[in-house]
């Protein structure tokens, strides 16, 4: 009975540790984690954390604090990582994608960056708003996007 007792010890050690996996890091849920940390914060034109934001200075601010160095301004942004998709579909991005976005009557490329969270939903500095979660399937985000990025492989 003894000798049961031990090995079946021994053999409920070795079970339970070979169950627990070190959790996988994930860079693009830390960069996701980040943005969701800023929501609520209020906008500045220029304002790269951690006080206040525009919309490329919460990219900057959350890819800086999840370990990568980007450009600070939606014209550099354009050229990092690589272009997942022109139009919206879900199904291409990922969490921690960059997506832009043209708004307004502004010449030239996009002008507004914003960083999809998974459920096809972006956190982005909005300028009326502030940094906040929206839903991107409606017809105002959808007539405005232009591209997505991938920083993160």
């Amino acid at each position: 009975m003894k000798r049961f007792l031990i090995s079946f010890g021994i053999f409920v050690f070795l079970f339970s540790v070979s169950c627990h996996k070190k959790p996988t890091y994930e860079p693009a849920n830390v960069v996701v984690a980040i943005a969701y940390k800023q929501i609520g914060k209020p906008y500045a034109l220029g304002g790269k954390g951690p006080y206040s934001f525009d919309c490329s200075g919460l990219v900057y601010y959350c890819y800086k604090h999840a370990g990568y160095n980007l450009p600070s301004t939606t014209k550099k942004l354009k050229k990092v990582g690589k272009k997942v998709t022109g139009k919206l579909k879900f199904k291409k991005l990922k969490k921690g994608d960059i997506l832009f976005f043209k708004i307004g009557k502004i010449f030239g490329g996009p002008n507004h960056v914003g960083i999809y969270v998974g459920n096809r939903e972006m956190i982005h500095a909005s300028p009326t708003k502030g940094v906040v979660k929206v839903y991107l399937k409606t017809n105002y985000w959808e007539k405005h996007f232009k591209y997505a990025r991938r920083v993160i492989y």
